[in-house]
């Protein structure tokens, strides 16, 4: 089934396509396999190769509620008939049939062996251990992976850096490109991104600076500007951490084997 989805977005509006894209490529190639057994059994494994975990539902307590009592019973001689994942990874649906014995009752302060109901039953377990180990899951998806898969993942995320930074710098050029006539007429030796980053230091502001601040960008253009350019940054930063980092180590521990 469909594992994870990536929740991320970019500050970069005209980026958000590919960082998505990325994450998509990045991460939907993971599948759980869940399978259940005449025994009542049920299997959890990544790719069908894997195993992760089991379950056995005669071990799970099964909580009822009447009017006079709280019951918790359980499953005996049960069979599974049919199994779904949710998508999300935090619920498995489980089909079975078997003998549901109210194990435990709670009636007045009092302990007593319950009836039992043989049928077809229908369970909902909490599966959420998958969705909080997500990361862990994703690095078994990624190590099963394949070269090509892998090498796919490594250039999207760099064409993703490049159009994510691409972008941040087309923006400060277009607004910035004013103040480098505005330093050379101050006679300064520096560029535009050395009074930029001077600037957004807390530094003392040069008066080509301030000359520009106050004649052409102003503080609306000012905070556009950093705000995007720093997006770029923090973006740039996921992309490194979440995929190309740890696609490139798999990618090379592949090639040494």
């Amino acid at each position: 089934m469909p594992g994870l989805v990536s929740g991320e977005t970019g500050l970069i509006d005209d980026g958000q396509d590919s960082f998505i894209e990325l994450s998509n490529s990045s991460k939907q190639c993971f599948n759980i396999l869940c399978s259940g057994d005449k025994d009542g059994v049920l299997c959890f494994s990544t790719f069908g190769v894997f195993p992760i975990g089991n379950v056995n539902i005669h071990e799970c307590d099964i909580p009822t509620t009447t009017k006079d009592r709280d019951t918790v019973c359980r499953l005996l001689n049960a069979s599974v008939r049919k199994v779904a994942l949710s998508k999300d990874l935090c619920h498995l649906m489980v089909a079975c049939s078997g003998e549901l014995v109210e194990d435990i009752v709670e009636s007045r302060g009092c302990q007593t062996v319950g009836d039992s109901m043989h049928g077809f039953h229908y369970l909902v377990l909490d599966t959420s251990i998958f969705q909080k180990s997500k990361n862990e899951l994703h690095q078994v998806a990624q190590q099963a992976s394949n070269i090509d898969d892998l090498l796919h993942v490594v250039r999207t995320s760099l064409s993703v850096m490049h159009k994510q930074w691409a972008d941040a710098m087309n923006i400060f050029h277009e607004k910035f490109d004013l103040l480098t006539s505005l330093i050379n007429d101050h006679g300064l030796d520096s560029s535009p991104q050395e009074e930029f980053l001077s600037l957004l230091g807390g530094a003392r502001t040069s008066p080509a600076v301030h000359q520009f601040l106050v004649n052409s960008l102003g503080e609306v253009g000012m905070k556009r500007v950093s705000k995007v350019v720093c997006g770029a940054g923090k973006e740039l930063q996921l992309v490194v951490l979440n995929h190309l980092q740890v696609h490139v180590i798999t990618f090379a521990f592949g090639l040494s084997l």
